[in-house]
């Protein structure tokens, strides 16, 4: 019949991309995409030849939706990943500090990317966590 724009459900697998893309971000190694659309069922040569369109197609956009995830939650939540500080633990208090949290802010904008059927950018940073007692610190301070 044409003329009548049909409401179709998304797929199985664009239901499992979906929910794919969205823990791919806490992944201690993140996916690319087309190890994500492997994952999520789609054929190696699907993944490789048609990653553009799955990851813009309609009916993933709907299975973000039966996930709670529409275009208002992704903006807020990219708008405050974007503006995201770093924060320190200090004998067991959270700090904050003036200094842009870039891991953060690259995750985001990764996750736009694998929304957007982007390219990720490969870029990687190394945190170090250094635990310093408080004595140490007198004992240093009264040295000098």
């Amino acid at each position: 019949m044409a003329g009548i724009i049909q409401d179709r459900s998304p797929s199985e697998k664009q239901k499992k991309l979906a929910i794919e893309l969205v823990n791919n971000q806490s992944r201690e190694k993140p996916l690319n995409r087309t190890e994500l659309l492997e994952k999520s069922g789609y054929s190696p040569i699907s993944a490789r030849a048609s990653a553009e369109k799955i990851l813009t197609s309609e009916g993933l956009q709907k299975a973000f939706a039966l996930n709670g995830i529409d275009p208002e939650k992704i903006t807020n939540v990219l708008t405050q990943s974007l503006e995201a500080n770093q924060t320190t633990a200090f004998q067991g208090e959270i700090h904050g500090s003036e200094y842009p949290d870039h891991k953060i802010r690259l995750s985001a904008l990764n996750l736009v990317g694998d929304f957007a059927g982007l390219k990720k950018l490969n870029v990687t940073q190394t945190n170090i966590n250094v635990n310093v007692e408080r004595a140490d610190i007198e004992e240093i301070l009264n040295n000098y």
